[in-house]
């Protein structure tokens, strides 16, 4: 048994780690992802090889049950949202606003942490926008929440859009495809189907 001395407010296990909410309410009010307040819920991993790792970034916190799906978890591979307000207001996606729900991937192999500067959904649309299974993340992107236009070609900008990243290459490619992205599914084996 390890303690890791942690109030967890939600976890994920896979085989390689264990990823986790901790609430900076329950944890003494300390200020875990550095934005100078103490009311965000941050995300942390732990493995054997690693330890404990706090990643400083804060998901977007719901007061609704049950919750939105924020992070999801697959061998060594970890995907979740960062809240730009809860982030001290920053804009991770490069949108020119800093309301968004942005995707990181997480490598526990490598412990590299990439912003994939992308936003899935539009606010609680957000959650439940994306898929992992290790290497891949496969989920939507929303034309309004990223500012950057036509993303399927369509004429318009209002569509949610598949993307997949690639996290033994670092690579993000747009598929291209108008989805609805209902909570995608891993198919395993590196695979991941969605609407």
């Amino acid at each position: 048994i390890t303690n890791l001395g942690l109030a967890s407010v939600e976890s994920l296990v896979s085989d390689d780690q264990v990823a986790f909410l901790v609430a900076e309410a329950a944890q003494g009010h300390l200020d875990l992802n550095g934005d100078g307040d103490t009311s965000d819920v941050v995300m942390h991993c732990y493995s054997p090889a690693r330890g404990v790792q706090n990643l400083g970034l804060a998901v977007p916190s719901f007061p609704i049950v049950p919750r939105p799906v924020v992070f999801r978890l697959d061998g060594q591979l970890l995907a979740f949202l960062v809240s730009e307000p809860s982030q001290g207001g920053l804009d991770l996606n490069g949108d020119g606003d800093a309301v968004d729900s942005v995707l990181f991937a997480y490598d526990g192999s490598t412990g590299i942490v990439r912003d994939l500067r992308l936003a899935p959904g539009e606010g609680m649309f957000a959650e439940n926008q994306f898929g992992v299974s290790d290497p891949w993340i496969v989920f939507g992107v929303a034309e309004p929440s990223q500012g950057s236009g036509d993303l399927n070609g369509d004429g318009d900008k209002r569509d949610l859009v598949a993307h997949a990243y690639r996290s033994d290459t670092g690579t993000i490619r747009n598929l291209g495809l108008a989805t609805t992205f209902q909570d995608p599914y891993p198919a395993g084996n590196g695979f991941v189907a969605f609407l």
